[in-house]
């Protein structure tokens, strides 16, 4: 491996210290997608034909979740039947017990 010169600007001495991403942000991105799959899952129970591929779980506080649609549509959708798509969830899995509240941005791709 290439040792980066003791004259090189910094960005070069951030690029040979490595491009690996840092544990702490893996970790909460595999919990972020942990969540996002079970939340999936539940919604899909709950409505069946719509299409939940650009739906993340992008937050999650003590008793609040904040998942992120691709439409305004879906959001709006999503905010007015939250209830019930929280009860689904809750149903679907023990780590969404605490939650309370749903909170829905809307994420243009």
């Amino acid at each position: 491996m290439k040792k980066a010169n003791y004259l090189a600007r910094q960005t070069e001495k951030q690029a040979e210290k490595g491009k690996a991403i840092p544990l702490s942000v893996a970790t909460t991105f595999a919990q972020l997608q942990q969540y996002s799959d079970d939340m999936k899952k539940a919604f899909t129970k709950k409505l069946p034909l719509a299409d939940f591929s650009n739906v993340w779980v992008v937050k999650v506080e003590y008793d609040c979740i904040t998942i992120s649609v691709d439409s305004a549509t879906m959001a709006n959708h999503l905010r007015m039947m939250s209830d019930d798509y929280l009860r689904a969830l809750i149903e679907q899995s023990e780590r969404f017990r605490r939650i309370k509240k749903l909170k829905f941005i809307t994420t243009y791709i």
